[in-house]
């Protein structure tokens, strides 16, 4: 029989899968480093260096990784991210840890193209005629579910992946000073907590803008959130 019973008690939770987003120097990178230790930080974002100075003594493990304009090299980096995001994993798990993508919005901008243009190729390897399709989108977008998705398996693994925002524009193209998270686009599905992030009167704040735990907490602020913080809330 496949199925096992279930405890149906409600608990406080565990561990925190969270997409912080907002415009930059909001405070998203320094409150994923203050996330349970070790810390596995993939880094596209080249601005974690001057935050470490807030976390003395912390175990914390970078991987860099670039996006440029060759599309072998791509093609490795995506595949090297995907082998070191489940050693991060696996490793985070023995010990309660985290996985950071920064910003997961430019991982998405790495893997999308680049696994896009891997399916159109394999296209026109059966036929040199072959045109670009929607359809391409189907290999990166199975590959960001797969990747988000891992830490669920793990039950002690803390996963943040932080997006940048973009602006609203009406129908028209005008900017209407409003913003969305931006990054791969089932990311907010995937999390247990989107929390936006911004200054307000000079202080950082976190709005919890969407919560898998209930929606009592949606739309409540958080002061300079941090991990604890968080965790506090919802517990």
């Amino acid at each position: 029989m496949p199925f096992t019973s279930v405890d149906t008690t409600t608990v406080a939770p565990t561990r925190l899968i969270l997409a912080p987003w907002g415009q930059a120097k909001e405070g998203k990178s320094t409150l994923a480093l203050s996330f349970p230790e070790p810390v596995y930080l993939f880094n596209m974002d080249h601005s974690y260096k001057e935050l470490l100075g807030n976390f003395p003594g912390k175990e914390i493990y970078v991987a860099d990784y670039q996006l440029t304009e060759d599309y072998d090299t791509n093609l490795k980096s995506v595949e090297q991210f995907r082998a070191d995001w489940i050693e991060a994993v696996n490793q985070a798990q023995a010990r309660g840890g985290t996985v950071i993508q920064d910003k997961s919005s430019q991982f998405w901008a790495l893997v999308g193209p680049t696994l896009k243009d891997k399916a159109h190729r394999k296209r026109m390897e059966r036929n040199s005629n072959a045109r670009e399709m929607q359809t391409d989108y189907a290999l990166p977008n199975s590959f960001m579910d797969q990747v988000l998705k891992r830490p669920y398996h793990f039950e002690r693994v803390n996963a943040v992946y932080i997006m940048g925002a973009k602006e609203r524009y009406s129908e028209n193209g005008q900017a209407l000073g409003t913003y969305l998270p931006h990054g791969w686009g089932d990311t907010e599905s995937v999390v247990q907590v989107v929390l936006g992030m911004s200054t307000i009167k000079g202080q950082v704040m976190g709005t919890i803008n969407r919560c898998r735990f209930g929606k009592a907490f949606e739309g409540m602020q958080i002061a300079d959130p941090t991990y604890d913080t968080l965790m506090a809330v919802l517990s």
